[in-house]
């Protein structure tokens, strides 16, 4: 039986974000609005309350484009983490951002921390189904930051997401083969759902799009 790993969700609404993809209504998904630092050292107190000793345990920042946020909330958040890793409490740290939301800055930054897993909103990497998503990148751009990722010695998880406007079985297929070729560490394959008040709810009211 494999060892137990504890993962401690902390929700970054769409901050860092300007972009609207048709499918995303981010309060929606994560359940939060505002963002308070304050909110997040409870909440990793809350969840640490109820972990075992010595059971790996990880920080990790979901729900939001982690490396666009303003630069001293993404550098308080990691220090804040840094303090549970410094203290022996938590592993290392996990984050999920955007492809074009990583450069060689960002990954400097990261690396002076305990950030062990990248993880990167790919959805697809077909240029076609991209736009119609209205991504805001192309797949270029996906492919050179996974690259950027693993050659900065992080792990990657690829984020791809089936069921999109214009995605077909053999593009999405072609999206898992790519995640693959480019040496992930592992993958999150997420459904396409359609939240209300989304670009993508008009689209499937208008048969634009069917789920």
């Amino acid at each position: 039986m494999g060892s137990k790993h504890v993962n401690i969700p902390i929700f970054i609404p769409h901050l860092g974000c300007p972009n609207a993809c048709v499918f995303c209504n981010q309060h929606t998904i994560s359940g939060h609005g505002e963002f308070e630092l304050v909110r997040a050292r409870r909440e990793i107190d809350e969840a640490l309350a109820t972990i075992g000793e010595g059971v790996p345990t990880e920080i990790a920042f979901f729900g939001g484009s982690f490396t666009g946020i303003d630069r001293e909330l993404m550098i308080a958040l990691l220090e804040l983490a840094e303090e549970y890793v410094r203290a022996g409490r938590v592993s290392e740290i996990r984050l999920s951002t955007r492809p074009d939301y990583i450069d060689s800055e960002i990954l400097s930054i990261l690396s002076r921390y305990s950030v062990r897993t990248v993880e990167l909103g790919l959805q697809s990497l077909d240029d076609g189904v991209l736009l119609a998503a209205k991504r805001g990148h192309n797949a270029e751009c996906a492919l050179r930051a996974c690259r950027e990722v693993k050659a900065a010695g992080f792990e990657l998880i690829g984020q791809m997401m089936i069921g999109l406007p214009n995605s077909t079985m053999e593009s999405e297929l072609e999206t898992a083969r790519a995640i693959c070729r480019l040496g992930a560490d592992g993958a999150r394959v997420y459904p396409t759902v359609v939240f209300a008040e989304t670009e993508l709810a008009e689209m499937m009211r208008d048969g634009r799009y069917e789920p």
